[in-house]
């Protein structure tokens, strides 16, 4: 589709009155071949740009958190996915707070390398 032409119908459905999106979306009289005011509303089962970035991401995520320690790899687990606090972390693995978050930081510090994002 064009862009320009789709952007056209969208400034026309918000400026006239239309009884439905089967609406043609003509901008001359003679335009028979176009499209319809419903064919510039998202499909909202189509996936997103950030779903399909999630999409190329999860499996760099998965080849990096393979590289961490078990341990590092546990507390990842439990703080970004469970939701668990530090404190929690610790209490249920016997370290300290303070510990916990030397992991994370250390896991974070791997990852920017992993990515290639440079130090912090």
């Amino acid at each position: 589709m064009n862009d320009v032409f789709m952007g056209q119908c969208a400034a026309m459905a918000a400026y006239l009155p239309i009884d439905s999106l089967n609406t043609p979306c003509a901008t001359e009289a003679h335009d028979l071949e176009a499209e319809e005011i419903g064919d510039s509303v998202a499909d909202p089962s189509a996936p997103t740009e950030a779903d399909l970035h999630i999409a190329l991401l999860k499996p760099r995520v998965a080849d990096f958190l393979e590289t961490l320690p078990a341990r590092e790899r546990d507390i990842v687990h439990r703080h970004f996915w469970q939701g668990q606090s530090q404190v929690a972390i610790a209490c249920e693995l016997g370290l300290t707070q303070s510990g916990v978050s030397r992991a994370l930081d250390r896991v974070v510090q791997r990852g920017r390398a992993f990515f290639g994002l440079g130090p912090h």
